[in-house]
């Protein structure tokens, strides 16, 4: 590849991404670490957040530099994800209105297929008053069943709720918010809409299938990224009659890389409990798959007991017990 090509191709993406910028938002609560938010429309906006409660308000900054205040009109706890109405309005409880100008909004934003391996993806994030940032890559995973897709990269600070384009600016999904590592999973188009398409939301800390493990995001063995260590083992769980111990690594469940808790909780999210999932581990230098029947737990996270914004404030952390 020549110079020219070189600079035609760097001048291309600038000009992308000065387009792109306006598509994106930062969200942040008092004393909160910002997160960046898809701009669906000029009242409604996507972003992440480990727990919310509908009519929270929250702050919202617009690339143009003007602060303003957002309500969270529905919460989706398994996606990690809350659609927000721009300067508090309600829309009179208006939900299903809400709900089909996110749809249409979004739709109008995308090509309707999952990317391939390989694709460039262009991320733009606010994840600070310093002003937006961007972070190109490529898809690196896609999942079987069309629920998730993997690009490289680290996950920096801030980048939870970025929308992410394809080299074309077409929508491709949402990053959704990790335990740190390499870890840039997003949530495509097809399975937003279909979240839209539901009229309930998932605020009443509901049951969840688990494990029954508790992990910390390492380095894995050998290199090549990072993994879940397993520093736990409920007594009885799933995990335990399937064969996982203390010091396992996880480095994917069903086909989905795993590079923390965040994964694995991600990994588990649309899983019911009594369902079975396929383990790999490895353990010393041996790899191998446990077949793992999930057990139930309560989804619960404490995010708002005494008031607060407690989820907002620590976007980043994640359900440690998977």
């Amino acid at each position: 590849m020549d110079t020219t090509t070189l600079s035609a191709l760097s001048q291309d993406l600038e000009t992308l991404t000065e387009r792109l910028t306006h598509r994106v938002a930062m969200v942040w609560a008092d004393g909160a670490t910002p997160r960046s938010a898809l701009i669906v429309d000029r009242r409604l906006v996507v972003t992440a957040a480990m727990d919310a409660r509908p009519g929270e308000e929250v702050r919202v900054r617009r690339t143009s530099g003007e602060d303003g205040r957002a309500r969270v009109l529905r919460f989706w706890r398994r996606a990690s994800l809350a659609l927000l109405a721009v300067d508090g309005d309600d829309s009179d409880g208006d939900y299903a209105g809400d709900m089909a100008a996110a749809r249409d909004a979004i739709s109008g934003m995308a090509t309707g297929s999952l990317p391939r391996l390989g694709a460039l993806t262009v991320t733009v994030a606010w994840p600070s008053p310093e002003g937006a940032e961007v972070r190109t890559g490529v898809v690196r995973c896609v999942g079987s069943d069309g629920s998730y897709v993997q690009t490289d990269g680290a996950a920096y600070p801030g980048f939870a709720g970025a929308p992410v384009f394809d080299a074309a600016g077409n929508l491709l999904g949402i990053t959704q918010p990790g335990a740190g590592g390499n870890d840039g999973t997003v949530m495509p188009v097809a399975a937003l809409l279909e979240l839209l398409e539901n009229p309930a939301t998932d605020t009443e800390h509901p049951v969840r299938a688990v494990l029954g493990v508790r992990t910390e995001s390492i380095g894995r063995p050998g290199g090549g990224g990072r993994a879940a260590a397993v520093v736990d083992v409920e007594e009885g769980s799933g995990a335990e009659e399937g064969g996982v111990q203390y010091g396992d690594v996880i480095v994917a469940v069903d086909g989905m890389e795993i590079s923390g808790p965040g994964d694995l909780h991600r990994a588990l999210a649309n899983r019911e409990p009594g369902d079975s999932v396929a383990v790999r581990i490895l353990r010393g230098a041996t790899e191998d798959t446990r077949h793992v029947v999930l057990g139930a737990a309560a989804a619960e996270s404490g995010g708002h007991r005494g008031g607060g914004h407690h989820g907002w404030r620590q976007w980043a952390m994640v359900h440690m017990m998977g």
